[in-house]
């Protein structure tokens, strides 16, 4: 969640008292965190960065509210398509040099800005806490605006070892090391440098004809420095993500329309190639509304699916039984029908859609295998260690990089279309989530001994997924060794029953050498165990030596370990 600040004075000028944003706040799928008699803070989810922009907010009540249409000044609200028709006002020249630590950038211009009356701190507090929440503090992308007027194109994008410029809000020139030394801005952003590997590190920056305007993504010039009586702005997002900053860039340049600003694009030159920006996508999907009301559980027509998704800021074209529903280009988190129909439950109200009994006449009973979890749950309590449960959900650093494990080797199911690279598959491996606890615990005594048991998934030959129930601990402490996890593998597989125990020596780039082991049914591989080794205590910042194990719980053997 992303905390954004709005004064109740601003709000309300746009028709937006308090007891209409108590209503609508939480109708949208966001929470009032606090409020108090001149300012309110609101915690926006980050599948929705344009709300984080104070355009973009009003923008989105207003259309959720009918009744506000067209009332007060400010954000309109827009039911047709937009367009850039201008022709570039500025050219932006790209060096090679940028390529292999931030390679993506994207530009547009904005004139007639109006920026009184606490418009440049919204729009500056937009730029900065996109940056830091959809841009992964500027790793991912991050957006600088300065005063066009100041400037004297064209712009070149380039990348050096150093170089000096005034920075924002001080009067003497600075090397960029100095920056990344001294500068408050540059010791809290200059990891975003790690991407720049052997050699001597070289920093992407950006000018003008003449001066420097900003390190890229650090901190930008003195010399371009916007103010409320700036009249003409340049907006630039760079990054690593093509995507991330292509939506970036769009959702700016449709907040700037909605502000009355006229938006020109900059034509980029770049490795041959010639494109501009922004590049608004004009996406539609179609839906039949007799089967999304089926599946929301109303009763809806195609005038009525309009409708709803006019309130969602969408155009929407009947065609029949059929609604094309055309995509506002500032919404980077719509990608198929399944998000159309969830705002249209959005705008129909969850709270108004009726609940319906579960029809069934089956008799409830204990499952044998959660029977088990419990009684190993309390086996490994009795024996010192805490039980954690985290989410199905990780990402492949956790799960394989970490591990150093070779993703390629193993089958998973991944997120179609993820909306956050923290969460882009389902954990095939309990370990990683348990080792990841461990490294977030570096100041609680030890020894630190966590387990859990829980579902991990992977994909069987012909792409059908599959869930196992698994067991995973680890013991952290200066003198763990693989004595102690061999005791408690022994034990516990005893405790449930397994036939023909058995261990073999065994190879994974999880564990030391020689201190590591399987366990075994017959001839089919159960789990495995061992001493960590230390690359991956170090990928997950565990600082003692730890032992672990993993195994199945199942009755029924049916899959075979691999980590």
């Amino acid at each position: 969640m992303a905390s954004i600040i709005f004064l109740l004075k601003d709000l309300e000028d746009q028709g937006l008292d308090i007891g209409m944003l108590e209503i609508m706040v939480p109708k949208i799928g966001m929470e009032i965190e606090r409020r108090d008699d001149t300012e309110i803070a609101i915690d926006v989810t980050p599948n929705r960065p344009d709300l984080m922009d104070f355009t973009g907010f009003v923008r989105a009540l207003k259309a959720l509210a009918p009744s506000l249409e067209g009332e007060k000044q400010g954000a309109t609200i827009r039911k047709h398509v937009y367009k850039i028709e201008n022709e570039p006002l500025a050219n932006l020249h790209v060096n090679k040099n940028t390529k292999k630590i931030r390679p993506f950038i994207g530009m547009l211009i904005a004139k007639n800005a109006d920026l009184g009356g606490g418009r440049l701190q919204y729009l500056l507090n937009f730029a900065e806490k996109l940056s830091d929440t959809l841009g992964r503090k500027r790793k991912k992308f991050a957006v600088g605006v300065y005063d066009f007027d100041k400037i004297k194109p064209d712009l070149f994008y380039d990348a050096t070892q150093n170089a000096k410029f005034v920075p924002l809000g001080g009067n003497a020139e600075m090397s960029f090391s100095d920056i990344l030394k001294r500068h408050e801005k540059g010791i809290k952003y200059r990891d975003v440098f790690n991407a720049a590997k052997g050699g001597k590190p070289l920093f992407p920056f950006l000018k003008d004809s003449e001066k420097i305007l900003s390190l890229v993504p650090v901190i930008n010039s003195e010399y371009a420095k916007v103010t409320e009586n700036t009249k003409n702005l340049l907006l630039d997002v760079t990054g690593t993500s093509e995507q991330g900053v292509r939506q970036a860039v769009n959702i700016f340049a449709c907040s700037f329309m909605d502000r009355g600003f006229e938006v020109y694009p900059v034509r980029i030159y770049s490795s041959g190639k010639t494109t501009t920006t922004p590049l608004l996508e004009h996406r539609q999907i179609k839906i039949n509304a007799r089967d999304a009301g089926k599946k929301l559980g109303i009763g809806i027509d195609s005038n009525d699916a309009a409708r709803l998704l006019g309130m969602m800021g969408y155009s929407a074209e009947i065609n029949g039984g059929n609604i094309i529903a055309r995509i506002p280009e500032y919404r980077s988190d719509i990608f198929d029908r399944q998000d159309v129909i969830e705002d249209i439950a959005i705008a129909y109200g969850y709270g108004n859609i009726p609940p319906k009994p579960i029809q069934g006449s089956f008799e409830g009973r204990a499952d044998r295998a959660r029977e088990l979890a419990n009684e190993l749950s309390g086996f490994m309590i009795g024996l010192g260690f805490s039980e954690a449960v985290n989410a199905y959900l990780t990402n492949e650093k956790i799960n394989f990089e970490n591990m150093q494990i070779d993703a390629g080797e193993k089958s998973r199911v991944s997120i179609l279309n993820a909306k956050a690279e923290a969460v882009t598959m389902l954990r095939t491996d309990l370990l990683p989530g348990i080792l990841s606890n461990l490294g977030a615990s570096l100041a609680e005594k030890m020894p630190q001994k966590l387990f859990e048991i829980g579902s991990v998934f992977s994909l069987e030959t012909g792409g059908e997924a599959h869930e196992q129930l698994r067991l995973a601990f680890a013991s952290e402490h200066s003198r763990s060794n693989f004595a102690e996890i061999k005791s408690a593998i022994d034990s516990l597989l005893k405790l449930m029953d397994i036939e023909d125990i058995g261990f073999k020596e065994e190879k994974s780039n999880v564990f030391i050498e020689g201190r590591c082991a399987a366990a075994m049914s017959g001839n089919r591989k159960i789990g495995i165990f061992g001493e960590l080794h230390p690359k991956v205590l170090r990928a997950f910042g565990i600082e003692e030596p730890a032992v672990a194990a993993e195994i199945t719980i199942r009755e029924k053997i049916e899959y075979q370990f691999s980590i």
